[in-house]
């Protein structure tokens, strides 16, 4: 089950990096990733709605095969130096292949993808190389490095989590989740707590990457950590989508000692229901939430 999971939220994930590569490829080289409206309607005081989705995954539609394998695709990485890691230096060649943008986005990202399904040490240097190259392709590589199982790849998300792009440390906190398993939770919530503010108003994106991450790992030692994230949900901005991703999840590692935390929240959830006693909306929606949570206790083992 918690497979399925993960290949649904890794669909989900995979819909949204689409739509914000499309835009960052025609950008010029060393520009700022355009902030969407999706992103500017989930800020800190708009709530959480959806936090996290855009960062990043397998690149998504370059095939019919990387649909395939959405769940395997999400990953990312951080910028070490590329002499530390014995990155392979990209030819001017592959730079300008890569980075034209006059070629379709479907050759360029399946050439990226098939270096990710070659999955040696020398595809997955290259790739950091590309990451570190051209900031337009950053996320989208780093995704892929997350399907590369090896230790450098390990040491080069680690340092990504450190990106000052949301994008890209939203990518890399995923990848390090599925290239380096519980060993990452340790350095996933610190991410998670370092982030709760930004300058550039991006929490949602970094955060919402890393409770999702956090859930997929299924770790319990995760359980603290994501509890705490639900103390902060109800409050002057009540960020109920984010809380959802929260419940979410914690339903996901299914460990029982999210009990407590989790029907401590839906008592709150329940407290805020019953002062909207004229707006009925508001409490279908409430309701909803509570059903949530509800669910994700039963499914504790």
């Amino acid at each position: 089950m918690r497979k399925v999971h993960a290949a649904i939220g890794g669909a989900a994930a995979l819909v949204c990096v689409l739509a914000w590569w499309r835009t960052t490829l025609s950008r010029p080289p060393g520009g700022k990733p355009p902030r969407s409206a999706a992103a500017a309607s989930q800020s800190p005081r708009a709530g959480r709605a959806g936090a996290g989705v855009a960062t990043t995954g397998r690149i998504p539609q370059a095939s019919a095969a990387l649909e395939t394998g959405a769940a395997d695709a999400l990953s990312t990485g951080r910028p070490s130096p590329s002499r530390a890691v014995g990155v392979v230096p990209l030819s001017r060649q592959d730079v300008d292949r890569l980075t034209d943008t006059a070629a379709p986005i479907e050759r360029r990202l399946a050439e990226i993808d098939a270096l990710a399904e070659r999955g040696d040490e020398a595809s997955a240097r290259r790739l950091m190389a590309l990451a570190d190259h051209d900031p337009r392709l950053g996320a989208v590589a780093v995704a892929a490095l997350g399907r590369i199982r090896s230790a450098e790849a390990e040491t080069y998300l680690r340092a990504r989590l450190a990106h000052p792009d949301p994008q890209v440390l939203a990518a890399a906190v995923r990848s390090l989740g599925r290239v380096a398993g519980p060993a990452a939770v340790a350095a996933i919530g610190q991410t998670l707590q370092q982030n709760h503010r930004r300058e550039d108003g991006y929490e949602d994106t970094v955060c919402g990457a890393c409770v999702d991450a956090l859930g997929a790992v299924g770790s319990a030692a995760a359980v603290p950590m994501l509890a705490a994230e639900l103390e902060r949900t109800v409050g002057r901005d009540l960020q109920h989508e984010y809380g959802s991703q929260v419940v979410a999840a914690l339903g996901r590692i299914g460990d029982a000692s999210a009990r407590v935390a989790l029907l401590a929240y839906a008592d709150r959830l329940r407290a805020q229901r019953d002062r909207q006693r004229e707006n009925p909306l508001g409490r279908q929606y409430l309701d909803q939430k509570i059903s949530a949570v509800a669910a994700a206790v039963d499914s504790l083992k």
